[in-house]
């Protein structure tokens, strides 16, 4: 069994991903956002959070982006799934 599930490395890299001081490339942000996706899907790039001296984007725009690529796009994304818990007894509970 891993050591992390899935949903646990789902919230640390949403941690890691939108921290202050966490700031990405154009190429970066654009290799992370099709990486959500399937490649093939257009993507509306928002205005970077910095634009001087060179542009960068924040992790918050790479999940804006994430549930919603286009403004054309009407797709409900649910980030809900079930867990694995454990009784006192270290029986597996679904």
């Amino acid at each position: 069994e891993p050591l992390v599930a899935a949903s646990q490395d789902f919230l640390s890299c949403s941690y890691l991903l939108t921290q202050r001081d966490q700031f990405f490339t154009r190429d970066l942000f654009c290799r992370l956002a099709c990486y959500f996706g399937d490649a093939d899907e257009d993507i509306d790039i928002p205005i970077p959070a910095i634009l001087k001296p060179v542009p960068l984007w924040t992790g918050k725009q790479v999940f804006s982006v994430m549930i919603r690529p286009t403004k054309a796009c009407k797709t409900i994304v649910n980030f809900e799934l079930k867990e694995k818990n454990y009784a006192s007894d270290l029986k597996r509970k679904h």
